[in-house]
């Protein structure tokens, strides 16, 4: 079914894909067709009834039947609005009908967990057309508490990011990841998190000139400080207001941090693997980080004695979770 109102409907939901009266307006002109979504919508703008409620789920079930695929699928306004996507043990076809299917068309949410097979049959199939709507993309991470590093792979990139020009947040967890050009233009939060992250995909972050970004975060795994890391701190990224640094050599970093020119403009900071050698430094440097709004140095390697000194370094400074030194095996991700 085409129609020229329908296509310039659904590019005006694509740039706005919350906007409540287009999808009144795109409901009559699917009824007008005969198409039982435009019912769809209509009873998932309305105040919630279990009328309703029943007859959308009936249409639900029409419309899309249960893919194996999907988890956590959360519906608004006649479309998936979010969802999971587990790849394992799947087809490349199966992946396509999914991510494909006429619910997804306007989904602003996709998480897509790590597979032992790697996720470049998804990263293929997500860039086979245009996906406009969608804002936030989560790939490889399994979980989002703290997000720890992953060493399942992810794969090359480089041929996604046109297809996604309103992307707001972008998660990548994996190794072996190639992002060429991060041509993104709306990203406002950008976290990469790799047992061994290469200085390509620093030097993916330091081409941009990243207007919007206001939160970036890195896990680099490493146990030896990438030189791009130098370069990335000396970088202007002037919007960026949070930072996460995760990494087995943070204690080294800190002196460059300390130095760079990004620190005086961040809000927040967040350091991940730091020891009482690296807190040391900041003990020593407490005025340049007595600006921050929030220093967050949880589940990191700190004794007692060093966090009672840290308590007061910056506004509001987060020490909770703390690991036994012994507990940390610097050799982990020494790739």
């Amino acid at each position: 079914m085409t129609d020229d109102k329908l296509v310039q409907l659904s590019a005006a939901i694509d740039a706005d894909p919350c906007d409540r009266e287009l999808y009144e307006v795109y409901a009559d002109e699917l009824q007008r067709h005969g198409d039982p979504r435009g019912e769809l919508i209509v009873l998932q703008l309305a105040e919630v009834t279990p009328d309703r409620e029943e007859r959308a789920r009936v249409l639900i079930d029409t419309l899309f039947p249960a893919s194996p695929l999907l988890h956590r699928c959360q519906w608004r306004w006649g479309f998936l609005e979010s969802a999971e996507l587990h790849v394992r043990d799947t087809t490349a076809e199966a992946i396509h009908d999914a991510l494909d299917h006429p619910s997804m068309r306007f989904a602003t949410e996709l998480w897509i967990p790590a597979t032992e097979g790697g996720l470049q049959p998804v990263i293929d199939a997500l860039a086979g057309r245009p996906r406009p709507a969608l804002q936030h993309l989560v790939l490889g991470v399994t979980s989002l508490d703290d997000q720890p590093a992953t060493s399942h792979d992810l794969g090359s990139l480089s041929h996604l990011w046109a297809r996604l020009p309103n992307l707001q947040t972008l998660l990548l967890a994996g190794q072996n990841l190639t992002l060429g050009a991060l041509t993104l233009p709306r990203l406002r939060f950008l976290d990469i998190d790799s047992i061994a992250l290469r200085p390509d995909a620093i030097d993916a972050v330091l081409r941009e000139p990243w207007s919007e970004l206001t939160s970036l975060a890195l896990g680099f795994g490493t146990s030896s400080i990438p030189e791009t890391l130098r370069d990335l701190l000396a970088h202007p990224l002037p919007a960026v207001r949070s930072m996460m640094l995760r990494g087995t050599f943070i204690d080294d970093v800190i002196d460059v941090l300390i130095r760079s020119p990004m620190l005086g403009r961040l809000r927040k900071l967040s350091i991940r693997g730091l020891t009482d050698r690296g807190a040391a430094r900041i003990l020593a440097h407490a005025d340049a980080f007595a600006h921050l709004a929030k220093l967050d140095l949880v589940r990191n390697y700190l004794t007692p004695e060093v966090m009672t000194g840290l308590a007061s370094v910056a506004k509001e400074v987060l020490l909770a979770d703390q690991q036994d030194p012994i507990e940390r095996d610097p050799d982990l991700y020494d790739y």
